[in-house]
């Protein structure tokens, strides 16, 4: 796996921001965020994984597949498709917290959505990011504007408008009134960038004295 360093390649991270629910959970391979994805393979079934699976593919694996098995038995699975290389792992069930922590120990990405998604439309909005980007972008700036909208009209208050923006674009976001005093921060998952919050925060403190 290479990391994000040619802009026009797509990364975990891309995929979190750009087509993946806010709420999706990852549960393993946190660190293994810049790596690079190639192409979304939905497994079929649990057989002949070599020919359905390639390195660099994001998979997904179907809720009728994870009820196929234990999860003892799906645990094992899952190690076997990291041994091809893949970029990352999606399910659409929920698991218990026990086996959650088994997971942990994944070297590769496992993210979790939330539940009641259309595989279809996942995967389809996966596939359009990785061939065309600036159009993904384009639908996910849509789709904030109307989120932030309906929590305007909900007042559901700056803190968690600036949590959704922080999560969607991957970036620290923090609102200064016009006073320049600061009324609300959030970091995301995932920050591909040398300063955290706090280093921030005490930059615009000192440019303030």
């Amino acid at each position: 796996m290479t990391n994000h360093s040619n802009p026009h390649e797509i990364t975990i991270s891309d995929v979190l921001r750009l087509a993946l629910p806010v709420k999706t959970a990852v549960l393993a391979g946190a660190s293994q965020a810049r790596r690079t994805v190639r192409w979304v393979a939905l497994l079929t079934s649990w057989n002949d994984l070599a020919t359905q699976v390639h390195t660099g593919d994001l998979v997904l694996v179907p809720p009728h597949l994870q009820q196929q098995l234990s999860e003892q038995n799906l645990q094992s699975k899952l190690q076997n498709l990291t041994d091809f290389g893949i970029s990352g792992i999606i399910l659409f069930e929920p698991i218990s917290d026990k086996f959650a922590d088994l997971l942990t120990e994944l070297s590769t990405s496992l993210l979790i959505l939330p539940p009641d998604l259309s595989v279809r439309e996942i995967h389809r909005g996966i596939a359009t990011l990785l061939v065309d980007r600036q159009f993904a972008t384009a639908e996910r700036g849509m789709q904030l504007y109307r989120k932030l909208a309906e929590m305007s009209r909900e007042e559901q208050g700056l803190g968690a408008m600036t949590e959704l923006i922080s999560k969607l674009t991957g970036k620290i976001v923090i609102i200064q009134d016009k006073r320049l005093e600061i009324k609300s921060t959030s970091e995301p998952r995932t920050v591909n960038t040398d300063l955290d919050l706090p280093t921030i925060l005490e930059l615009i403190t000192q440019g303030e004295q």
